[in-house]
């Protein structure tokens, strides 16, 4: 068993991590790093995501782990529905997982991957296409009515999905609206001007 990891120290592609000072660390039951951690909205429980694929789900009142449940990759960020009976978790392939709690089965998995992918900057030499940072949510947060779910990664882009379909719904520039402000001051002031 390996401490807790500050979250903020975690670069999945590289696997440098360093441990959060020694008044949080403690056992988490996981082989590799701990890199999201949630508390559900109800029950007393919290679930802790690692880099050895697994997720566990925690009786916080009588401190041991009720659930684990197994991914193929790693578990980069996860959250409670608002009612606490569904997670979701974001792994290291691009995969959203909706996991049912009660049983503790995988009700349904998107693979965003190519939506979460970006574009690129004008001096990048990566492009979208060859470059592996991009391909994953490392954000994952329900709306508060549980129907959708929002996902973000070190992209530009934010992903909008419907869990009963697990369809997109909108992929969102997370520069959108500063660029949109830009123009109508642009006009704005052109329009004082002239």
């Amino acid at each position: 068993m390996l401490p807790l990891l500050c979250h903020n120290t975690l670069t999945p592609s590289t696997r440098r991590f360093a441990p959060c000072p020694a008044s949080l660390a403690y056992r988490s039951g996981h082989k590799g790093p701990v890199c999201t951690l949630k508390f559900a909205p109800i029950g007393g429980v919290l679930s802790s995501g690692a880099w050895d694929g697994t997720v566990k789900v925690w009786d916080v009142y009588k401190s041991h782990n009720v659930e684990t449940l197994v991914h193929q990759r790693d578990v980069l960020a996860l959250d409670f529905r608002g009612d606490g009976k569904e997670l979701v978790t974001a792994t290291s392939a691009g995969t959203l997982q909706f996991w049912d709690l009660e049983e503790g089965t995988v009700k349904s998995v998107i693979e965003g991957g190519k939506d979460v992918k970006g574009g690129r900057k004008e001096n990048d030499r990566m492009t979208a296409d060859n470059n592996a940072m991009g391909r994953h949510f490392t954000t994952v947060v329900y709306s508060a009515d549980g129907a959708h779910v929002l996902a973000g990664g070190n992209s530009r882009y934010i992903c909008i999905y419907n869990v009963a379909t697990s369809m997109l719904v909108k992929k969102v520039r997370s520069d959108e609206g500063r660029r949109t402000a830009g123009a109508k001051r642009q006009q704005h002031t052109a329009h004082q001007y002239n």
